[in-house]
């Protein structure tokens, strides 16, 4: 009895360790691509601002000046957007649930996204199939989860498109749930990077700051959701991601309390 309950003493500091390098590691991470996000714009602006110095001692403004300008303000934006994002990661809110209606927080969502998706000529199709769609979310932070696939399906299409969206009754380990599908006709996601995409930082776009589908899949888990990338039917079907909500249970009287375990554990 003494031996095992060594044992199991020395596996639970094990197992400490194992986290506390985990987080380090994940640390390292972020802060390696932090410092490669900054650095570059820098060295960019740096380069510029030396070539026009040197100009001015001369008395010479020659002719493209104004571009090194124009790409130092460039450059100035993508770092004010890396800001930006650290700032989002950082804040740790927690969220409000409520009991709400996922097919008006996408309706909502689609609302405000319409204009741009009219103007980039992008047809959109709209299928609330699922009989079912009450969940116990922060109706705020769904919203911006779907603006944010909502905008990366635009960007995935500047020359037009389309883009389909549909729910339909799916199940999790805790019972059944809603699957919000919204899939575009862009290029898709290469399966060399299909890994990758939810990693903080990682992007494949010039002015891309890397943390949008990152946050929204953390935003989902909060709300014991989840957020997938569905392998497509064929190499140029285009992006399909899937919202997984736990739907709410028809017999419980006020909030779901796996919701109140989940609020409790993010405050």
């Amino acid at each position: 009895s003494l031996a095992t309950g060594e044992m199991v003493s020395r596996i639970h500091e094990l197992l400490r360790r194992v986290d506390e390098q985990s987080r380090l590691a994940v640390v390292g991470e972020v802060a390696s691509h932090i410092a490669h996000e900054i650095r570059n714009p820098l060295s960019a602006i740096h380069m510029n601002l030396q070539s026009i110095d040197r100009m001015l001692a001369r008395g010479v403004v020659e002719e493209e000046v104004p571009e090194m300008i124009g790409v130092s303000l460039q450059e100035v934006r993508r770092l004010n957007a890396v800001v930006g994002a650290v700032l989002e990661m950082g804040r740790a809110e927690p969220p409000r649930f409520e009991r709400a209606f996922l097919h008006e927080i996408v309706e909502a969502a689609l609302e405000v996204m319409e204009p741009e998706f009219r103007r980039a000529g992008i047809e959109v199709t709209w299928r609330p199939d699922c009989p079912d769609d009450e969940v116990v979310v922060d109706p705020k932070r769904i919203k911006g989860v779907l603006l944010n696939l909502f905008v990366n399906a635009l960007e995935a299409q500047p020359k037009g498109g389309a883009l389909r969206i549909a729910t339909r009754m799916g199940s999790t380990h805790n019972g059944p749930s809603i699957d919000l599908i919204i899939a575009d006709a862009g290029p898709g996601v290469p399966p060399s990077l299909r890994d990758r995409v939810f990693r903080p930082f990682f992007t494949t776009k010039p002015s891309g700051s890397g943390i949008g589908l990152a946050m929204s899949r953390e935003a989902l888990s909060v709300h014991q959701g989840e957020l997938l990338l569905d392998v497509p039917e064929t190499p140029a079907s285009g992006a399909t991601f899937r919202v997984v909500l736990p739907l709410t249970d028809p017999g419980a009287d006020g909030l779901d309390p796996r919701w109140v375990e989940a609020t409790r554990t993010a405050t």
